[in-house]
């Protein structure tokens, strides 16, 4: 339950109010902190009892600059998806996100925020090596890669924007997930980029969802993959298996979600490099 509610109005404010509350939380869409799951799944000693809205401080917008595309925090899943702004395959992830509903509420920031396993957007923009703009305390900005903010960025940041360079924005991609129904978080997802050919891989890159507490860049395999042709469509997948390590839960064991897993990684990567 919460017992504060702000609006700040602007970046500043709202930074330093998420540090003067120490259980507080940024509002964006709500679509996770307005949800009874968040009550029901998150301790009652770890819930927000602060909320510090964002709507007024102005975080929304797709822009094309000089070094790549630059998308507000506050842009939703929608606006991403009908942005001519945006490359097919950032727009293919969105688009995976549950249902139309969702991404006219849910917002770019707030999904990335989450850091959830299974979080498609987020898993995209790694894969296209994303950056992260954040304010700091004390009105500072800095920017950062999306996987060094996953891991290693504090709650009380406030996340910006997010940059998408050209190059990564023009490669080859696939994307594919598992899910119960259509409607549904995915329970497994695949993201990959590639340059060159089946001849010769010049580049990959292969993101993978579901598999681990974080989406995870298979760099490993990258580097194993990289400067030579294709495998066969069966060898690809006993290549990705070794890396994947999920849980079992009550959607799936761990022997399963290994092999789905391994199974969507390699089609990402077949579709990537333009052989699907």
């Amino acid at each position: 339950m919460f017992s504060k509610f702000y609006q700040p109005q602007s970046v500043e404010e709202a930074v330093a109010l998420r540090w003067r509350e120490p259980r507080s939380a940024y509002l964006g869409g709500g679509t996770i902190l307005n949800t009874l799951s968040y009550a029901q799944e998150v301790p009652a000693s770890e819930q927000a009892q602060t909320v510090i809205s964002l709507e007024r401080v102005g975080l929304g917008g797709i822009s094309a600059e000089e070094e790549g595309l630059r998308i507000g925090a506050g842009t939703t899943l929608q606006e991403l998806c009908e942005s001519p702004l945006v490359c097919p395959a950032l727009k293919e992830a969105t688009g995976m996100v549950v249902n139309r509903n969702i991404r006219n509420i849910a917002t770019v920031g707030g999904n990335l925020a989450l850091r959830a396993s299974t979080c498609n957007v987020a898993a995209m923009l790694l894969a296209l090596e994303a950056e992260v703009e954040v304010a700091l305390e004390g009105g500072q900005r800095k920017r950062l890669p999306l996987e060094e903010y996953l891991t290693q960025g504090l709650p009380q940041w406030l996340l910006t924007a997010v940059w998408v360079p050209q190059h990564s924005a023009q490669m080859g991609w696939g994307a594919r997930r598992y899910v119960r129904t259509q409607n549904d978080i995915s329970i497994l997802l695949a993201y990959a980029v590639a340059a060159g050919s089946a001849q010769r891989i010049d580049e990959v890159r292969l993101v993978m969802g579901g598999v681990g507490p974080q989406s995870m860049r298979l760099r490993q395999l990258e580097d194993e993959l990289k400067g030579g042709a294709l495998p066969a469509r069966d060898q690809l997948v006993e290549m990705v298996r070794p890396y994947l390590h999920p849980l079992s839960d009550l959607r799936g064991s761990a022997p399963f979600k290994r092999e789905v897993g391994a199974q969507i990684g390699a089609w990402a990567i077949y579709r990537a490099l333009g052989q699907l």
